[in-house]
């Protein structure tokens, strides 16, 4: 018997989960999914409203109900688009019945299932429609939808929880992202599969899946003064796909983006499409029957011009705004730039005539003049396209002075092109927009006639923080301050220091009876707000003057700092550590850079600890920490290294030489210890280094290279003696010497010589 749920795809089935008649049904609907995050909530209303699902009450869906293969059989057809005969009485398989009133619903789903070779049933003749589904089947059934079924053959896997057979179709529907692991991180694929895991897995592969079948470009057209559409018979597989531009025979840069069915690209263009003949080719793609299409595109053309004013009047002002939106034959605003464009107001030239950041043109004009007074006159505004008769008129009424009505924040941008303030200086802009009592744009050119006081203006920032604040010269705001270079209304919020939290702070911009919101982000950005000692690799010996400890230490958001992070935190005063017996310095500079350096100006008793503390200054949290280091038998000279080694042999007259350093016992260099050394027992000792220079034949020597006098010299052996003040000029070792014309040979030999004087 087979113990497997069998699954066969064939290339030509049709995935198209969304094609099924909407039953008006969604989540809200049922009970047990109240609890939906948005993003899951969105995949359970398409597979309910596609009537793919649906509750196994009016009011329960079963979230975490087991599924059995009935159940499976009714959504592998549904989302594979397979013919269902619902007239169908009959089966072709002994254990499903019509009339079983718990899985009878699913008979014709199961025979089109079998017709399409996707199943051949649980046993001989036999399809078992209330047995369950494991997890591991599902994911099997969902790679080999995908089209993935050679790719798990070729994979293998390690999880106890899945079966041999299904490694492979496990490891790569997690590596499709159709199906995911449990929390301890096994995935539970001989498991039963719960319903929930359908819905999602089987959204999660209609996304990816494209279906079998030759791809036909269908149409080519210009969208857009930058945009070309490309449309497609049938989704394809954006991932392989490459469409290319062509003018002629002159390739046209442009990005491309994907419509979320996959059937249409849109390319955006880096030049405008003008006139002539243009030609979309797909590539990168296995089965094409039709591979391009052509198009005739036209230059831009103005279709039409409209007012775009909230209404027919505009304030008594030196600089009332008026708004126009040129339309060209895709219904963008037009690219063109004004000088393609006459305005005319009372029929003179306007004080200005540009375009916004929309597209639209921007009158301002004076209409003070002769023969208006407030809320008495009439301004006649004429707009036309030069050489043609594409041209709007409009009659405005002028009413009283501009008045600040309405204040709107708009987008946030940060300095330092992140989403945060992070380091002093960072600054944040808050885009503003004003209207006046009309509904018309409020500009510059008002505040700088007195029309509009600036002073007026009030950002307040919530929660209060000292290094946060609005930029402006003065106690009170100015038109300076309000605008940028480019006369466009802003607020603008900096960051005096780092802070020790990330936070985001309301920014309330008040003006006249109006008021704004918006939110600027502070990041904790390499701002120390938590200690650890790492004292694993560190030896204090009770001759030590200097000991670096390291210290990891993070953000606010877990970031480990880097050594300079340590550094600029330690010199903005952000540490305070204290050490029993010594002082304490962030190291600034080399190797040892970011790490903390004790130091001690007397000896530390052997078998005793040395205390270290530490926390941060100017935290509201509890940051203090504290370790202890054991304080070690005191550094002596153990051993001696050769650095530079003679070679064994040297050409009469040359020179050579031979270099030494000395270790302690812990492994370090060591070039001076005091007289005496007291261990851990009691024992006082003294160490000296005691150097024999050999010579036979003649014309050779060995000379220290810090002049030193030999203690003595019997026959033809020389003896050195260094004592503890005298080690570094040992580690510099020998000079080695011959002459030419004689012949000899020279042996330097040094040991470290130790006196116990007792305890």
């Amino acid at each position: 018997m087979k113990k497997t749920l069998s699954v066969v795809l064939t290339s030509a089935m049709a995935f198209s989960m969304f094609t099924a008649v909407a039953f008006g049904k969604n989540s809200d609907d049922f009970t047990d999914l109240k609890d939906l995050d948005a993003a899951t909530k969105a995949k359970f209303d398409a597979m309910i409203s596609a009537g793919i699902f649906d509750g196994v009450s009016d009011t329960t869906f079963g979230l975490k109900d087991e599924m059995n293969r009935a159940q499976f059989a009714k959504v592998a057809a549904l989302i594979m688009g397979l013919d269902i005969n619902k007239d169908l009485q009959t089966s072709s398989f002994s254990d499903v019945s019509v009339s079983d009133p718990a899985n009878g619903y699913a008979l014709p789903y199961i025979e089109a299932l079998k017709t399409a070779g996707v199943t051949d049933g649980y046993a001989e003749g036999m399809y078992n429609p209330a047995g369950k589904v494991t997890k591991e089947q599902l994911a099997t059934f969902l790679v080999r939808v995908l089209g993935k079924d050679a790719e798990a053959k070729a994979l293998t896997g390690t999880d106890a929880t899945v079966s041999g057979w299904a490694q492979g179709y496990v490891a790569e529907a997690l590596a499709l992202k159709v199906l995911s692991n449990n929390e301890d991180g096994t995935f539970g694929g001989m498991s039963n599969a719960t319903r929930d895991l359908l819905v999602t897995g089987a959204y999660e592969a209609k996304q990816q899946y494209v279906p079998a079948g030759a791809v036909s470009v269908t149409e080519a057209k210009a969208a857009g003064v930058y945009k070309v559409q490309v449309t497609f018979n049938k989704p394809v597989d954006t991932t392989k796909a490459v469409v290319a531009l062509t003018k002629g025979t002159l390739a046209v840069s442009a990005t491309t983006t994907w419509s979320d069915d996959k059937k249409v690209a849109t390319l955006t263009t880096d030049t405008r499409i003008g006139e002539g003949e243009y030609t979309a080719t797909v590539s990168g793609l296995d089965n094409v029957a039709t591979a391009s299409a052509k198009f005739t595109a036209q230059d831009e053309q103005v279709s039409k011009i409209d007012f775009i004013n909230a209404g027919d009047t505009v304030a008594y002002s030196h600089n009332a705004v008026i708004k126009l939106k040129a339309t060209n034959q895709y219904g963008e605003a037009v690219s063109l730039g004004t000088s393609n464009f006459t305005a005319l107001v009372s029929g003179q030239a306007p004080t200005s005539f540009k375009k916004d950041d929309d597209g639209n043109l921007v009158i301002t004009a004076d209409v003070t003049g002769s023969g208006i007074t407030q809320g008495n006159g009439i301004v006649p505004v004429t707009v036309y396209y030069n050489n043609s008769n594409v041209t709007v008129s409009k009659n405005f009424k002028v009413g009283t002075v501009p008045i600040l009505s309405k204040i709107e924040a708009g987008k946030v941008t940060y300095s330092n092109n992140s989403t945060k303030l992070a380091d002093a200086g960072d600054t944040a802009n808050i885009a503003i927009n004003m209207y006046d009592q009309y509904g018309n744009p409020i500009v510059k050119g008002q505040f700088d006639n007195n029309e509009i006081l600036a002073t007026n203006i009030n950002p307040v920032i919530t929660p209060y923080e000292q290094k946060l604040e609005v930029v402006k010269a003065g106690s009170s705001f100015t038109t300076a301050d309000f605008f940028d270079d480019n006369d466009n209304a802003r607020v603008q919020v900096k960051l005096t220091g780092k802070v020790d939290k990330t936070a985001d702070y309301t920014v309330n911009i008040y003006g006249g009876a109006s008021s704004a919101t918006a939110t600027v982000s502070v990041g904790a950005a390499n701002l120390a707000t938590k200690i650890e000692f790492d004292t694993s690799a560190v030896t204090l010996a009770a001759n030590d003057t200097d000991v670096y400890v390291p210290l990891n230490v993070t953000d606010a958001n877990g970031n480990k700092l880097s050594a300079q992070d340590i550094v600029d935190n330690a010199n903005a005063g952000r540490f305070n550590f204290s050490v029993t017996n010594g002082t304490w310095t962030i190291q600034p500079t080399g190797t040892d850079k970011g790490k903390l350096k004790l130091h001690f100006t007397a000896a530390n008793t052997v078998g005793a600890k040395v205390y270290v503390t530490g926390q941060i200054s100017q935290s509201q949290a509890n940051t203090f920490v504290q370790t202890s280091i054991p304080v070690q038998d005191a550094r002596v000279v153990e051993r001696i290294t050769v650095t530079e080694e003679p070679a064994a042999k040297a050409i009469l007259g040359a020179s050579d030489d031979v270099v030494y350093q000395l270790k302690d016992q812990y492994g370090k260099d060591i070039s001076a210890m005091a007289s005496s050394i007291v261990s851990a027992n009691g024992q006082t000792s003294n160490y000296r280094v005691k150097v024999e220079v050999t010579t036979s034949g003649s014309g050779v020597a060995a000379t220290p290279k810090v002049a030193h006098a030999a203690d003595s010299t019997v026959g033809n052996v020389t003896t050195y003696y260094y004592d503890n003040t005298q080690l570094a000029d040992f580690n510099k070792g020998f000079d080695l010497t011959s002459t030419s014309g004689q012949e000899g040979k020279v042996t330097v030999k040094a040991v470290v010589e130790k006196q116990t004087n007792g305890g």
